[in-house]
Order: structure tokens, then sequence, then C-alpha cells
């Protein structure tokens, strides 16, 4: 069955801009995303070929040979011009460069889509007699280029065996990931990252959550946080955290009406969001993308400091966070969290690339 062409896919004609093809993305992957059509194979499939056509054409490079080759640019082969040597500039029967093939973008490789990555320019050093040089003459060179394999044919299985798509990354054989419980900052050392984390002061086991209360709402300035039109709706949850007697943290979270479960049995069934996520739309939240901010607050609000049962001159941290999710680019949740000083710390440890 021939591949639709990916312009078509999007809806988009093929001099479209930059800003168009991410606006239609955005706008059919949040229509046909799996977890809004749970059962549905043809909004999963859907799905898988919005994202692969996004993939292609929401790279300048890939869009580049798309249009020059179609669907041809990333068959066994590459380049989708003529045979040979293509005159070292029509693409040497898929040769792409040493990283490419090292890191994922390279000859079948598990069913992953080939990249179409220019590689270095080809060399090859002769000697030649001044006849030679004068009369013109042939030589047989030997260099070594990518060949398929004869058992999977490019695709990385076993022979007679079944291939699906992997669900995560769609066939790309690369995910994005932000994980932990604080998040990975790459640093312009060499071959390093900073890894930081909230340092609890105390057995986090001992810790305890109480939901305070859970409200629907439409205040603008909290839509427009989430991305929410006027007329949608989210719902406010309230939370505190405790240690013995000592309220810590005041948690207020806001969240789209629709991931929110109105037949909720208790207010205690939201006493962790992320499970609530988790098990009622099968989105792990510490998978997707997140920003957060942190900043001593001072003087603390007198709402916030009558929850926490804190002086007013006591300073708190505040933390705002949006959640993401990561293959429409929807906000999940926006939450803003207050913590008592004394009950912050943060740790910073640097760690190797692989680690």
């Amino acid at each position: 069955m021939a591949k639709k062409d990916y312009y078509e896919v999007l809806g988009l004609q093929k001099g479209a801009s930059e800003n168009d093809i991410k606006r239609a993305y955005k706008r059919l992957a949040s229509k046909h995303h799996p977890d809004k059509n749970q059962g549905s194979k043809d909004a999963e499939e859907k799905f898988k070929e919005i994202n692969e056509a996004y993939e292609v054409l929401g790279d300048a490079e890939k869009r580049a040979a798309y249009d020059q080759y179609g669907h041809a640019a990333f068959e066994q082969g590459g380049g989708g011009a003529g045979g040979g040597f293509g005159g070292f500039g029509g693409g040497f029967g898929g040769f792409e460069d040493i990283f490419s093939e090292m890191f994922g973008g390279g000859f079948g490789g598990g069913g992953r889509r080939q990249r179409v990555v220019r590689g270095d320019d080809l060399r090859y050093d002769i000697e030649i007699t001044l006849e030679e040089a004068v009369k013109g003459c042939k030589k047989d060179i030997r260099l070594s280029t990518l060949a398929e394999c004869d058992t999977c044919h490019g695709s990385g299985a076993e022979k007679d065996s079944k291939v699906e798509t992997c669900p995560h990354c769609h066939g790309s054989g690369r995910i994005r990931r932000q994980q932990g419980k604080g998040t990975f900052v790459s640093r312009a050392r060499k071959h390093k990252l900073v890894e930081f984390s909230d340092v609890e002061t105390f057995p986090i086991q001992k810790a305890t959550v109480k939901v305070l209360s859970i409200k629907r709402g439409n205040t603008l300035n909290i839509l427009d946080k989430l991305g929410l039109a006027p007329s949608q709706f989210y719902y406010k949850i309230e939370r505190i955290r405790q240690i013995g007697d000592d309220i810590y943290i005041f948690h207020q979270t806001y969240v789209p009406e629709q991931y929110i479960n109105p037949n909720y049995p208790n207010l205690d069934y939201y006493s962790s969001i992320y499970d609530r996520f988790k098990e009622d739309y099968h989105i792990h939240m510490n998978d997707e993308h997140f920003e957060e901010i942190n900043d001593i607050v001072f003087p603390t609000p007198s709402k916030i400091a009558s929850v926490l049962n804190i002086d007013e001159n006591f300073p708190t941290v505040r933390q705002v966070k949006t959640t993401k999710l990561e293959a429409t680019g929807q906000i999940l949740e926006y939450s803003e969290t207050y913590k008592r000083g004394d009950y912050y710390k943060i740790k910073f440890i640097s760690c190797d690339r692989d680690h």
C-alpha cells in the first residue's frame, strides 16, 4: 500500500511554513491521541501517521530531502537519485556519516526510519604515473559501504517475526525524557550533566497528604495558564502535606476538566494527582515535559501562612510548575506550591552523560 503524502496527512500545501506545520501537527495529534480515543485502532494508526509526517516535515533537512525525492529519500539506499556513485553528490547507496550510523540514524536499525544526513565527502588517495595523468586511465578502488542484512533485510528483527511500531518513539528509535525528582540540566562541561533534586529533611515515608478541597472554575488567568479557551473549565485541587503535626507544604493544583473524574468517591481520591493521571488516563506525569520555577517568598501571603501555621514574616519557597503532554504540547497541570523555608533543601550532583 502506497504511503500518503506527508503534507496531505497534515492537511497542508507543499509550501507551508514551519509554524503552519507545527500548528497542524499539534491540532491533529491532540485530536487523534490514543488517550482521547481509547480502543480505536483507526485513531491509533492516524496518530502514528501524523507523527511520522511531522518527524520529516518538522525537520528542515529531512523536509528538503522529502521535497526533492519523496518517500524514496527514506527507503533503503536513501538519496532517491540515480545509482552508483551519484557523482559523489547524489548519495552513495545510502552512505551516511559515522555518527548517524552509530547513534540510531542508520540502515534499518530495528525498524527505524532512515535519517537523510549528508555525510563527509569521500576521498581516496591513489598514485598514478605522469603518463597516466596525461593520457588518462581507469583504476579499480575498494571502498567500504553499507549493505542490507541477508537475514533481517534492514528491519533489525528475526526472519518471519512480526514487527510492530514502538508506541513510545513511534519508530524513530529515540525518546526524550526528563525524570527524577528534579530535572537534568545540560552544562557546558565536557561529558557532564548536573542532577539536582529536593532533599527531604525527614524520612519521606512519614509524610501524609490531605485533600482540603476540589472546586470547578474558569477564572481567566488560570485558563490562560492552562492554555484553555474562556468557555472551558478546570478543577482546582488544594492539598496539604505534613509530617506529624507540622504542615510543611500547601499545594494548589489546576487540572483541565477533561482529566478529572466528576464521580470521584471522596476527596482522598485525589491525594496523589499523578497516580490519578496514571491509573485513569495512562499518562505518566514524571515522563512528560515540565518547567518549574522556584523562588523565595517573603513575606508569605496571609492565606498561605494561615494554612502552614506560620507567621507571615516566616519565608516560604514557592514552586510554580507546568506539565505538558509531550506528544501534543497540551498542558496537563499548572500548580503553585508553597513549602516552609525550614523544610527546603536542594542538592546538586555532577555525573557522566551515560549515568
